[in-house]
């Protein structure tokens, strides 16, 4: 049985200073299907909604890779994750209270609270049976940030409308 991706994200997070708060429905989470678009204005959380995705989806996969590994080694090394995520999406990890829930499709479920810079809490619930035959997937470092997606489309689309200007050029 393979892990599969999140289906269901269930996120609290609030800022101490109010600046940034965003609850989702504590029953039914965040339904991600194979197809999910997320809309909404600048600030509402829709990149914090991909970066946790992205946060969850690590960990377990990582958790998968090293089945054998020593507790506090990968208490140290998830607690470095989020302190890197949060930290460049946030004025100030420090202020900051987040607990996270990721059910994935086999059944395995990642909780955790991150509250003032620190990982209070930490759970996964590894279904038996789960594949660990990971294969990673390497990114260049130019394609990990979203902003730097956007740039390569941009410049496929402008690069297509160039070739159809020649085409056309070469036509006449």
């Amino acid at each position: 049985m393979v892990l599969g991706q999140i289906r269901n994200l269930i996120v609290d997070l609030e800022e101490k200073d109010n600046s940034f708060k965003f609850n989702s429905n504590p029953t039914n989470g965040i339904e991600l299907n194979k197809l999910t678009i997320f809309v909404g204005t600048n600030g509402s959380g829709k990149s914090m909604i991909m970066k946790l995705t992205w946060l969850c989806n690590f960990i377990m996969f990582s958790r998968l890779a090293a089945k054998d590994s020593p507790a506090e080694k990968e208490y140290v090394e998830t607690n470095y994750f989020m302190e890197m995520c949060f930290s460049k999406t946030f004025r100030n990890a420090e202020d900051l209270d987040c607990k996270v829930k990721a059910q994935f499709e086999c059944g395995s479920v990642l909780s955790f609270h991150y509250k003032n810079g620190d990982l209070v809490q930490y759970d996964i619930n590894l279904q038996e049976g789960v594949d660990d035959g990971i294969k990673p997937i390497y990114l260049s470092s130019t394609t990990r940030l979203l902003t730097s997606i956007e740039d390569y489309i941009s410049f496929k689309k402008d690069l297509n409308e160039y070739v159809k200007d020649e085409e056309k050029i070469a036509k006449k």
